[in-house]
């Protein structure tokens, strides 16, 4: 962070031990490059026992490169204005540079409590632990904490339909906040779709995140990265990368939070390798529509399912110009949201 963006941000220099005793020496993980800490409620963030105070999310962050610091200063960008649909960033920790050696740095988040999306969307876990669940309980005979989380997410119940249209909403207005900064996120999927206490959406991950030259061109060049299954395929083969990428990543989300299946599924057979491949032919009629939806299919009604599938068809679009903006995204969820039908 640049001296002059330090003092015009709010968010706060962290001190490398308090990230330390806070992560108990970054044992903790959760993910990759990501710890969880406890930290006082006094905005200090200084260490707490287990369990007390504040829990936070920390992403190590290592930067050896102009454009290790790119994405930094990108990720630090999201601090001004915050907005409720994004993961809060509460402060930093730059890491004094070391002589022939990588700097590293520190991003602190607020600890998003219900994980990400596919810990709710897809059922697969839960099929595995109903059927193994003997076979579980002794293996997690010395680890019960193990035991502990598989029952939790055995137990946990169905998104409704309800939950899975809010939770597209709010994501689809983070998206639409960050292309108002004329930030692409570049790796929409479910795992950085993460849900609070209260099931509210929050975008996460920024790491790829690329902010557009301000050039008034639709494109810009850029390395292709993202995750199979969720690449526009424009910018898959030709390296344009736009606006409308996003977009057609949020297509695909929105494919699965109709269907709770995941993008890419090896153990399918070829037709059935690809989400998109197979079920967009199925998408337009409503008879075949059903048959690709969620399997707790009570919880859909017909019209919001063939509404909100017709998005996605307009999100996944092949022509980026022939996609709508996640402006027109937000609306049209919205307007599904409210022309829902009244539950019985």
């Amino acid at each position: 962070m640049t001296a002059e963006a330090e003092t015009e941000s709010n968010l706060k220099v962290v001190p490398y031990a308090h990230l330390k005793d806070a992560t108990r020496n970054f044992s903790s993980g959760v993910g990759g490059s990501m710890f969880k800490g406890w930290v006082k409620e006094d905005k200090t963030f200084a260490p707490s026992p287990v369990g007390t105070g504040i829990a936070v999310a920390v992403k190590r962050f290592t930067r050896a490169s102009e454009e290790d610091d790119e994405k930094w200063e990108t990720e630090l960008l999201l601090e001004k204005p915050p907005h409720e649909n994004l993961v809060k960033l509460l402060g930093y920790c730059d890491v004094k540079k070391k002589k022939k050696k990588k700097k590293k740095s520190f991003l602190v988040y607020e600890f998003v409590q219900n994980g990400s999306l596919p810990n709710h969307l897809f059922r697969s876990m839960n099929r595995i632990c109903k059927q193994y669940r003997t076979e579980i309980q002794e293996f997690c005979f010395f680890s019960p904490h193990i035991f502990i989380e598989l029952t939790v997410e055995f137990l946990r119940e169905p998104l409704t339909w309800d939950n899975r249209l809010d939770i597209a909403i709010g994501a689809a207005k983070g998206l639409s906040f960050l292309h108002s900064l004329q930030i692409i996120h570049r790796d929409v999927k479910p795992t950085t779709i993460m849900l609070d206490g209260n099931y509210n959406t929050k975008i996460s991950n920024f790491h790829l995140a690329i902010k557009k030259p301000d050039d008034g061109q639709l494109y810009m060049s850029a390395p292709v990265c993202g995750t199979v299954g969720y690449i526009d395929p424009e910018y898959m083969i030709t390296g344009h990368l736009s606006i409308k990428s996003d977009v057609y990543s949020f297509g695909v989300v929105l494919l699965q939070i109709l269907t709770g299946l995941t993008a890419c599924d090896y153990s399918q057979p070829q037709e059935r390798l690809s989400l998109v491949d197979w079920a967009i032919p199925l998408l337009s009629h409503k008879t075949k529509l059903q048959t690709i939806a969620d399997a707790d299919k009570h919880l859909y009604i017909s019209q919001e399912a063939t509404e909100t599938a017709k998005l996605a068809q307009e999100c996944l679009n092949r022509c980026p110009q022939e996609r709508p903006s996640m402006e027109q995204v937000v609306r049209k969820l919205e307007l599904i949201r409210t022309n829902r039908t009244p539950r019985q």
